[in-house]
């Protein structure tokens, strides 16, 4: 008998956890002409501090499943007909799913306690999770959280404002996972660092070094040395890194129709890392939301920028006396 899951939810990202992504078919049960939402792909990453130790990633065939879910399932898993049914049969998943989380980690995903749920609702009583208790860790539930959002955010949504690879094919768990994997990482890295710095200024009460020099010096100087002391802005003043807040809400801009290259994505990402060191960095989707902006492009200043460069997001931080850095300037 299957009994009622058990799903605790951790409000710490773990270091060790499976990631764990599905997409859903429908199946129709012709005798109550009901419907429920089946699992067609599963896919599940084992990580360790945010390296991918290995991965599985299986279609299922349901005999009532709606044709165009079978049709999906066959185009996604490029199996032919009689692969998929002969491959996607249930009982041979739930042995290969027993086999991958043999090791009682944690679950993290995008919804990661809904997945859960229809997997534990749909796979048969064979399924190791079933009897067990159950660790979550929802990244969009943490995302919310920590940026104070009014609803939780989309996973793609969530690629786009971080500048990190957006999977071109929709709808495909496999994909879903690893661009799960990036977000996590991104804040899993930002909080391993605020982290790393807390527990040197901890420990600085009681180490002290070469003539009287505490810990807490050291690793002071090191702080300055990771963000620069000057920030050089659009309007072509500058900005002390003394006077930002602890926590700075800030919004990406770039010139009009201009995208970002990969050098340049990851100039900016490398910035937010120096510094997250020393501040909780938290990005916004308006300019009325924000601190400042984060101007990223080839210019250094406005007056390098053509008045139809000009995108409304920079117009309305100028207009706000906000300030505006510019990335390449700084780097």
């Amino acid at each position: 008998m299957v009994t009622q899951p058990n799903i605790q939810t951790i409000e710490e990202p773990p270091t060790e956890y499976y990631l764990l992504d599905c997409e859903f078919a429908t199946e129709l049960n012709y005798q109550s002409k009901t419907t429920r939402d089946v699992p067609l792909e599963i896919a599940i990453g084992h990580y360790l501090n945010g390296k991918c130790l290995g991965y599985l990633a299986e279609y299922l065939y349901w005999p009532n499943m709606l044709a165009r879910d079978l049709k999906r399932g066959i185009k996604h898993s490029s199996y032919s007909f009689d692969e998929y049914l002969k491959k996607g049969q249930v009982a041979n998943i739930v042995e290969e799913l027993n086999a991958f989380i043999k090791q009682p980690l944690p679950f993290v995903g995008w919804n990661v306690k809904t997945d859960l749920h229809h997997l534990l609702a749909c796979l048969d009583s064979r399924f190791c999770l079933h009897n067990q208790v159950i660790q979550s860790f929802s990244i969009d539930q943490y995302i919310m959280h920590l940026q104070n959002l009014p609803t939780l955010p989309g996973l793609r949504e969530t690629v786009r404002k971080l500048h990190l690879p957006l999977a071109t094919t929709k709808d495909k768990a496999i994909t879903d996972v690893e661009m799960t994997a990036e977000v996590f990482a991104y804040y899993f890295n930002h909080d391993e660092i605020n982290t790393t710095i807390k527990q040197l200024s901890q420990q600085a009460s009681a180490i002290t070094i070469n003539k009287g020099e505490t810990l807490a010096k050291s690793s002071a100087s090191i702080a300055q040395k990771v963000i620069p002391f000057d920030l050089k802005m659009m309007d072509g003043r500058t900005l002390p890194s003394v006077q930002l807040p602890r926590t700075i809400r800030y919004i990406i801009c770039t010139a009009r129709n201009h995208q970002m290259t990969k050098n340049q994505t990851k100039q900016l990402n490398m910035w937010l890392v120096e510094m997250g060191a020393n501040h909780r960095m938290v990005q916004c989707t308006k300019p009325s939301q924000a601190d400042f902006g984060i101007f990223v492009g080839d210019a250094k200043s406005y007056h390098q920028l053509r008045e139809d460069q000009f995108t409304i997001k920079l117009k309305k931080l100028q207009h706000s006396h906000k300030p505006v850095i510019s990335l390449s300037a700084n780097n």
